[in-house]
């Protein structure tokens, strides 16, 4: 024994080492870290880190309090009814809206933007009382419509166009600008904006318009500005804000301004020094900072939304046209905003859509847009260099720290990596607006770290046993060697608490059949029974517990509770029965007719008894309700009976053969029978048995008996009827003082 223990020694204390088991960590994470890289730069990936990472980051986060400058004018069907108008907006005077304008610029509006188009004309004065409204306000700005097309260029090239169509030329005249706003259909949940077309052209789109519009007080200052960084870069705008104003056509000044940002790459910082050479923190207002990043920071934003629908301030139209509204000093986004989904219109999915189906509508994207350029509050992503080098940083990091741990240790590498790393990007998020990676570094570098390093540990671990192996070898037979060297578990510490099906099957005539034929012979007849059985087990993936005499226990076990798995349980009994019809045929001087009972619950597995034997079986009431079920088909004259709970969200037909209260069992169990198994009736016979079951079930004993007793007549075979008729007549005979639905069943 000394020998044998020492050799295990020195084979369990040699290992893998050398150069390169100290330095595969680092390779790791050099392979994690490239991979990393190009799989991230991927537009597939791009776009699954926009709708997981982001959309995940924004829960987390939850709303945020909205600017009070920033606030949106409603169109429903409710503010529709209180004006006496319908919900069509084709079928409203235009005069509508110039009561509401006329009303919002007594009350002190900073602008009002219209998110709806105006670009056909109506019958009536309605137009033109509009358009001296939009001109008597002198600050609203209207939507404009945009029409796409692909044209072909020749030799199979095609070219995607745009085409403007603005408001009626009246409208336009007289307001303060137009602009389109159009938001990315694809992918499917909105996340970003444009701030200047959505290509080379430079048009602003009405959020940016609505934004300079209110911000035009501080038009001359910000002229002043780009002059003292770069003399004569604004020689080409209105030297005044009454200028812009004279002009009208705010979008064209707008997109002069944006266009000399963009022919000289460094104005923008140029402007940004000039604002940093200011005396102090307060000497430059904020809106110069506002505007400069508008015209000089990128085209294509993502919205950094304050909530699900309504998040914004919300006007309801009649009530803003009636003066119930504060809305002085506040930049007005009007348009479609229903309350309600049903009624829902210009809606979009976004990460705060509501389960109720309640989406984000068009204006109120509109009105986030304009509020994140207000607040600088724009979601903030790294630049493509920044990005690639973090992602692979992370793969250097998660292989070199997880790669070279042992299992216990690797997991909680793991986590611990994973849990501060999203910590840092959650709290970079809700802090400073800041978007890190999520999806890449989190569900490809980490788990796949994690899995070479389980991996790796595997095969430590199988190296170990075979060198343990032949260790033993040299002094017990191989086979046995083998079976010890995987001993890796106490006897009883494999157990599991598990959800699962017992199945319990019962040979009708094995004591017959064992007192006439020899041992021998029964054994080879049992090995041909349990043969055919057990394939049927095997073939629907449920597990052999406990076989006793002629009697077999089969469990289908899972971490939580499964339907499907309750399903192929339930499927394999109605094929054992096919499977022991068969045995029969080709044994028919010693059948074995079979019944089968399912039951679902908690059940343990593993390893039971004592330290001189133990037994690996399923432990649990399931297997002695299941036991009870199965002697229940003897009473009932059936071969297969599952419990309700077995069938629950299970798509197998069965019909009802009530409740029993089993014998030892303080509890009723409701049982049915596969339809498969039941062919003694038709569909309408079945029906017939239910109604006289509900019966029975409700204390109507002579309804039961009569419908039980008519079905039993006609179906003597059936042995749910044969019961039933002899059970109704016993209930009318002897009513119980108290009934429960449940037959109280004494034997086992």
């Amino acid at each position: 024994m000394c020998q044998v223990r020492n050799q295990l020694r020195r084979e369990l204390s040699s290992g893998p080492g050398g150069t390169w088991h100290r330095r595969r960590p680092f390779a790791l994470g050099a392979v994690l870290g490239t991979a990393g890289l190009l799989i991230s730069l991927l537009p597939a990936t791009f776009a699954l880190e926009e709708r997981l990472g982001l959309g995940l980051l924004f829960t987390l986060r939850g709303p945020l309090p909205p600017p009070a400058e920033v606030a949106v004018v409603g169109i429903s069907g409710r503010s529709a009814a209180a004006l006496g108008l319908s919900t069509e907006l084709d079928t409203w005077s235009r005069a509508e809206h110039a009561a509401l304008v006329d009303r919002l610029a007594t009350d002190g509006a900073s602008v009002v933007a219209f998110d709806l188009l105006f670009h056909e004309s109506r019958a009536g004065s309605g137009d033109a009382q509009f358009a001296a409204a939009i001109e008597r306000a002198g600050n609203v700005v209207l939507a404009e419509r945009t029409e796409s097309e692909i044209v072909a260029l020749g030799g199979g090239a095609q070219a995607w166009t745009e085409k403007r169509r603005r408001p009626l030329p009246e409208l336009e005249a007289a307001a303060l600008g137009s602009a389109p706003f159009v938001l990315p259909t694809v992918p499917i949940t909105i996340g970003r904006f444009w701030t200047f077309g959505r290509g080379s052209d430079d048009l602003p789109s009405l959020p940016a318009l609505a934004l300079q519009a209110h911000l035009l007080p501080h038009y001359e200052a910000f002229r002043a500005l780009v002059e003292r960084a770069r003399p004569g870069a604004t020689a080409g705008w209105p030297a005044t804000h009454a200028g812009v104003l004279e002009k009208r056509r705010l979008e064209e000044t707008m997109t002069s301004i944006r266009r000399t940002f963009q022919s000289d790459a460094g104005l923008g910082p140029a402007v940004s020094r000039e604002l940093e050479r200011a005396a102090g923190p307060d000497a430059v207002p904020k809106p110069l900072h506002v505007l400069l990043d508008l015209y000089a920071g990128p085209s294509s934003r993502y919205l950094n939304f304050y909530g699900p629908a309504r998040g914004i301030a919300t006007f309801p139209y009649d009530r803003a046209r009636a003066g119930a509204a504060d809305v002085r000093g506040k930049v007005l986004l009007v348009g479609m905003s229903e309350p309600h989904q049903p009624e829902q219109q210009d809606d979009f999915i976004s990460v705060f859509s509501e389960s109720s189906g309640i989406n984000l509508s068009g204006v109120e994207i509109g009105a986030t847009a304009v509020a994140n350029l207000l607040e600088q509050r724009g979601l903030l992503s790294l630049p493509v260099p920044l990005h690639a080098a973090l992602v692979f940083a992370l793969g250097v990091m998660f292989g070199a720290l997880v790669g070279r741990a042992r299992m216990v240790h690797a997991t909680a590498a793991t986590l611990g990596a994973g849990g501060a790393y999203f910590a840092a990007a959650y709290g970079q998020f809700a802090i400073y607006d800041v978007w890190l990676p999520l999806v890449v570094p989190l569900l490809v570098q980490l788990p796949a770290s994690f899995g070479v390093a389980v991996w790796w540990n595997y095969r430590e671990l199988a190296e170990q046993r075979e060198r343990v192996r032949t260790a033993l070898g040299y002094y017990v037979p191989q086979a046995l060697a083998r079976r010890l060297s995987e001993q890796t578990l106490l006897p009883g510490a494999d157990r599991q608490l598990l959800h699962g099906t017992c199945l319990v099957t019962d040979a009708e005539r094995y004591t017959s059949i064992a007192e006439s034929v020899s041992p021998e012979a029964l054994a080879a007849l049992m090995n041909d029974y349990y043969e055919a059985i057990f394939g049927v087990v095997e073939e629907y993936g449920g597990e052999i517990s406990d076989t006793a005499g002629d009697s077999m226990v089969a469990v289908w076990a899972s971490g939580r509770p499964d339907p499907r798995s309750r399903q192929r349980a339930a499927q394999a009994a109605v094929a054992i029965l096919d499977a022991v019809e068969d045995f029969n045929r080709r044994h028919p001087a010693s059948p074995l007719p079979t019944r089968v009972g399912l039951e679902s619950g908690e059940l343990l597995l593993g390893n039971i008894g004592a330290e001189q034997r133990y037994e690996y079986r399923a432990i649990g009431d399931i297997v002695n309700t299941a036991s009870r079920i199965q002697g229940l088909n003897q009473l009932l004259g059936t071969r297969v009976l599952v419990s309700a709970s077995t069938l629950d969200g299970v798509e197998l037909a069965a019909r009802d053969l009530g409740t029993f209260l089993l014998r030892g069992k303080r509890f009723p169990v409701r049982v049915l029978e596969p339809i498969t198994a039941a062919v003694r009736l038709d569909a309408a016979a079945l029906e017939a048995f239910a109604a006289a079951l509900a019966a029975l079930r409700a204390g109507n004993w002579e309804q039961a008996h009569d419908g039980f007793a008519a079905l039993a007549e006609r179906f003597p075979a059936d042995g749910p009827t044969r019961y039933y008729a002899g059970q109704s007549a016993a209930l009318r005979a002897a009513p119980p003082v108290e009934w429960t639905g449940a037959v109280r069943v004494t034997e086992k």
